[in-house]
């Protein structure tokens, strides 16, 4: 495995908030590997969101280096890291992020309109594929509205692998689950990343996950406490 598929090198990144300075990330150093399935263990406000948009190319940092698979985001105009996002980075939101007058198929659909690489006639099958990787074969023509939030989280993952993302990142994506529902979407999430081979890194605060994954990195005050596998 490459030890510098993802390297984030002396991140910082801080906001201002009316007249307060608030240091979200203070010197972040962390590589990923292909193919791991990481959870960022933190409490709110710790860093995490901030640590996972800078990975997701939705902002950028004051100072440091986004190094993903080779690529240094910063040197990438905006169009570039747009471009990048949609055909290497896949998104879990822990609201889900459905279009609601959008059937299920529709919903996954959406990322591969956007991809030009991607041709028409391959589109189709792609999202059959994922829907049935994520056990939603029989729910394609669903609306949002007719499903459970586990269904609908379903949905956002397979969603977020239809591109065959490089990595999928995953903000909070059990937090509007009921414990039993977030076993189920753990346990499948583990399981496409062994099937499909994808790097999953997401954000927790949930203690009970972390037995979950592969390995846990704490965050605390927008600095790295701990890296362990549990």
């Amino acid at each position: 495995m490459s030890s510098n598929f993802v390297s984030l090198r002396e991140l910082k990144k801080s906001y201002t908030l009316g007249e307060t300075k608030v240091q979200a990330l203070r010197g972040i150093n962390l590589e990923l590997h292909k193919g791991e399935f990481t959870a960022v263990l933190g409490t709110s406000g710790s860093g995490k969101s901030t640590l996972l948009n800078m990975l997701g190319c939705i902002d950028t940092p004051d100072s440091g280096q986004v190094l993903i698979d080779g690529v240094d985001i910063q040197k990438m105009s905006e169009n570039d890291r747009s471009t990048f996002r949609n055909e290497k980075l896949g998104f879990i939101f822990q609201s889900f992020n459905l279009i609601p007058v959008l059937d299920v198929y529709e919903n996954v659909m959406l990322p591969l309109l956007i991809n030009k690489k991607i041709a028409q006639a391959d589109r189709h099958q792609k999202v059959l594929d994922v829907l049935k990787d994520v056990g939603l074969a029989e729910k394609v023509h669903s609306r949002p509205d007719q499903l459970s939030g586990g269904q609908r989280q379903r949905v956002a993952i397979a969603r977020a692998l239809v591109t065959e993302p490089i990595i999928v990142l995953a903000d909070e994506p059990t937090a509007n689950l009921d414990s039993g529902t977030t076993q189920q979407i753990i346990d499948m999430m583990l399981e496409l990343n062994q099937k499909r081979h994808v790097t999953f890194f997401f954000s927790t605060h949930d203690e009970k996950l972390i037995r979950h994954v592969n390995r846990v990195v704490r965050i605390k005050d927008g600095v790295i406490e701990s890296e362990s596998k549990p």
